[in-house]
């Protein structure tokens, strides 16, 4: 039998109807259109991730800082809802929490730098005008207290923002708070409670130096531009996980951190020795004494460095289980109200009885 013609041909080869150049041609076309679209989308995300983040108090409030690893947001107000009670954050145009202030200092006024982590901030839910900062100002006439305390900040970050922007405001007396948390946090490139980068101390032969805040990774600085992104990075922990892969923890012996940490206190003692400024520690304390050994050692150490200071870690009624937990938040770390009032007013008798101090009402 004959073979059908069918089965006897061969397949022709396929021939696109549309060549290269004109799949490019027709793309080029199509997204002349649609990138317009797409950029009108992306900005309305945008513009409702902005809004809505402001309308449930998650505007942020922190950025990035090539010498601290961040800081505040200069110029920013917002109701702060993500601890145990919500309260309202007022940075000044200098990026520290409270009123404005000129650089430099009034005629007739006197300053007080205050430093330290979230503790001296008023983190937990303590209203500005309620923290131990203001209640200090309100107590000397013709006192200017600023508060330069920030979430999660370590005594080396502390340092270097007194030595590039708080020595600048001119102050009479500084304030060094003192927290447990700073023996480890001065060694490590990552702080996990504040989820970012920063710069650590590194031993030396010779001492010990500072090692800047590592390069932000790219999705760092994209999320610092978008609330879009920052939310993606979030939810997928993008960046937070890049940075713990390459995170660096000094190894150092428990010695070794206290040696270091006594440099960094001479440092501070240095540093405002220069510029004619007194310098005071107040170790704050914290819920419990759950730390009441470390807090022991830093007091010591400031003492030795030649500072003078006080632990109110160690004494009453932080020390009192009856008295001090009415002190603290209840589901907080942190001091509340009533805690920085005792601390404001422990701290003014110190600074006026100490001989060298001398601070008092004038």
């Amino acid at each position: 039998m004959q073979a059908s013609s069918l089965e006897n041909c061969a397949p022709a080869p396929f021939k696109p109807s549309v060549g290269p150049t004109a799949v490019c041609k027709l793309l080029a076309r199509k997204g002349a259109w649609l990138l317009p679209y797409l950029a009108a989308v992306g900005l309305a995300l945008e513009v409702a991730a902005r809004g809505v983040s402001t309308a449930v108090g998650k505007e942020r409030i922190l950025t990035h800082d090539a010498t601290t690893g961040w800081r505040l947001v200069p110029s920013t107000r917002k109701r702060h809802t993500d601890e145990e009670r919500p309260y309202v954050i007022r940075i000044n145009s200098h990026g520290f929490r409270g009123p404005e202030r000129d650089r430099v200092k009034p005629a007739g006024i006197r300053r007080v730098v205050v430093l330290g982590n979230s503790f001296v901030f008023g983190a937990g839910g303590v209203e500005e005008e309620d923290t131990f900062c203001r209640r200090l100002e309100s107590m000397w006439p013709r006192t200017e207290v600023l508060n330069m305390g920030l979430f999660g900040f370590s005594t080396d970050q502390q340092y270097l923002l007194l030595r590039e922007k708080g020595i600048a405001f001119e102050p009479d007396l500084v304030v060094l708070g003192l927290s447990a948390t700073d023996l480890d946090q001065c060694f490590t490139s990552y702080a996990d409670r504040i989820g970012r980068p920063k710069g650590f101390l590194a031993a030396e032969p010779n001492g010990v130096r500072f090692q800047s805040p590592p390069v932000p990774f790219v999705i760092d600085r994209l999320a610092e531009l978008s609330y879009v992104v920052a939310l993606i990075d979030r939810r997928m922990q993008i960046s937070s996980s890049w940075h713990r892969r390459h995170r660096i923890d000094v190894a150092l012996s428990h010695p070794a951190r206290l040696k270091s940490l006594r440099w960094l206190l001479e440092a501070f003692r240095d540093l405002c020795a220069v510029h004619q400024i007194r310098l005071a520690v107040v170790v704050l304390p914290t819920r419990a004494g759950c730390f009441s050994d470390t807090e022991k050692e830093l007091a010591a150490l400031a003492a030795q460095a030649g500072i003078r200071t006080i632990n109110l870690a160690q004494g009453p009624p932080f020390d009192e289980p009856s008295r001090g937990s009415a002190l603290f938040f209840l589901r907080d770390i942190h001091l509340n109200e009533a805690g920085h009032r005792e601390v404001a007013n422990q701290l003014r008798d110190f600074l006026a009885r100490d001989p060298v101090l001398a601070f008092r009402n004038n």
